[in-house]
């Protein structure tokens, strides 16, 4: 596991963390490192149930925090597609103010700039409507 890693000083750095520290990737703290840790342990034991349902005990915003960070650390692929899958099933069929709940984003939008953005893009609710 540690061969992910580009140095090992950095994994002895994250150990030594307190579980919220806040870790030098926006965004992130140890326990997403920490998580990133339990499922590199579940995948070496091939444990795919369990893989399966990693993601899923997980919120949105604990993912986004570990896309972060596993692109950071230059983690497996296989890893990756895993988490993005996940996110992927998450998102799908919620229109645009469900997925800001979902990832707790805030609207800054004005209502003239989404009235604008509604109008300029009105082409892409025709194609929907007409499939």
């Amino acid at each position: 596991m540690v061969q992910l890693f580009k140095k090992k000083k950095v994994y002895y750095y994250f150990l030594d963390l307190e579980l919220n520290a806040k870790i030098p990737v926006h965004n992130t703290t140890k326990f997403h490192f920490e998580l990133f840790i339990q499922y590199c342990v579940l995948d070496k034991n091939q444990n795919s149930q369990i893989i399966e349902s990693f993601f899923e005990e997980q919120t949105p915003g604990t993912c986004l925090g570990l896309t972060i960070l596993l692109d950071f650390l230059g983690a497996p692929d296989k890893i990756k597609d895993n988490l993005y899958k996940h996110l992927a099933r998450k998102i799908i069929g919620k229109n645009t103010n469900e997925l800001r709940e979902l990832f707790n984003v805030k609207n800054d939008f004005t209502q003239k700039e989404e009235e604008d953005f509604l109008k300029r893009d009105e082409w892409c609710s025709n194609l929907n409507k007409q499939d």
